[in-house]
């Protein structure tokens, strides 16, 4: 399998970016669009071959090995030998998706650094790590300096900026997608964006972007676990309703924060409770307290909306990250 398959992804994609030592990933998006990550690049970089469904399709059916993928099975990961490197690979198909083809190529980190070979590249630490005694964070004091003395939008463009997870709030028709939508597009372009949704409406404008869909043969949780192969920068979550809400919480701590979700309830207070009772049902076997503590250090804004006449403004917001 892996001498065929190193076959094909020498055809599809060439020997030469193949064999870069630096290259590290390599994801395709349902536009058909691909994008790699080298190590030291500070972005992922599009190629400038896009690839046709029917050769995406091809190449997902050989990554999934010997886990066929088919509208009942749309998710399927495998791992697999070529190029002198371990790679392990992670695709979706409608309905996971809803057109074309999504998969994400991760090569296995095989060289050891020493010590001071990494601290070779990070000379501002040799010298001085005051940042680090201190955590300083410019981005997140301006949060803080604007829930104490700015207005509404500074503060919430300010939030998303600092990658704090944001937890949507309101009832029907309240806006809480449309100020989802907002938030998302104050998020940096060059930033990879990963949707998880019933229908696809958040539609976000950065160009690295993969929308996963909801259906009866791959659920929100589903989605999650495979969205983590797929190298987000950032997950954005339609609507919590169950108990994926501890695989997004999960996820978001797991080296992706500035995660956006929604949740149907009338109150801040009310929306922590929720949240609770959806993390309850993954049957993680801490108690209530303990979830709801969970819960809070790992989303750090509420913002409650409601519908007011004509409008969908913001009635309440509890920030529960301590400065």
């Amino acid at each position: 399998m892996s001498r065929h398959l190193q076959s094909t992804l020498n055809r599809v994609f060439g020997e030469q970016l193949l064999s870069d030592p630096r290259l590290s990933e390599i994801v395709l998006n349902p536009d058909g669009r691909v994008w790699i990550e080298r190590s030291g690049d500070a972005a992922m970089q599009m190629l400038d071959a896009p690839l046709s469904e029917d050769d995406a399709l091809a190449l997902a059916q050989d990554l999934a090995g010997e886990n066929p993928i088919s509208a009942k099975t749309p998710l399927a990961g495998s791992q697999f030998e070529a190029f002198d490197s371990l790679w392990r690979a992670q695709v979706a198909v409608r309905p996971a998706v809803e057109e074309g083809v999504a998969f994400a190529l991760r090569r296995a980190v095989a060289k050891e650094l020493s010590l001071d070979q990494l601290m070779a590249g990070l000379p501002d630490l040799n010298a001085n790590m005051s940042d680090l005694k201190f955590g300083a964070n410019p981005s997140e004091a301006a949060v803080f300096d604007a829930y104490e003395n700015g207005g509404f939008g500074a503060f919430l463009r300010a939030a998303v900026h600092a990658r704090w997870n944001i937890l949507i709030s309101g009832g029907t028709s309240s806006g809480k997608t449309t100020w989802l939508r907002a938030c998302l597009a104050e998020v940096d372009p060059s930033e990879r964006i990963m949707t998880i949704e019933d229908a696809v409406e958040i539609r976000p404008r950065q160009p690295n972007t993969v929308s996963l869909v909801v259906s009866q043969y791959a659920s929100s949780g589903d989605l999650l676990k495979a969205c983590l192969r797929f190298r987000p920068d950032r997950i954005m979550m339609g609507e919590l309703r169950g108990a994926e809400a501890y695989d997004f919480l999960s996820a978001i701590n797991s080296g992706h924060p500035g995660g956006i979700t929604t949740v149907h309830t009338s109150s801040p207070e009310a929306a922590l409770s929720r949240l609770a009772f959806m993390v309850m049902q993954a049957n993680t076997g801490l108690t209530y307290s303990e979830i709801v503590e969970y819960c809070r250090s790992m989303i750090d804004v509420i913002v409650q909306f409601r519908k007011t006449g004509d409008q969908r403004r913001p009635v309440a917001v509890r920030v529960l990250r301590q400065p």
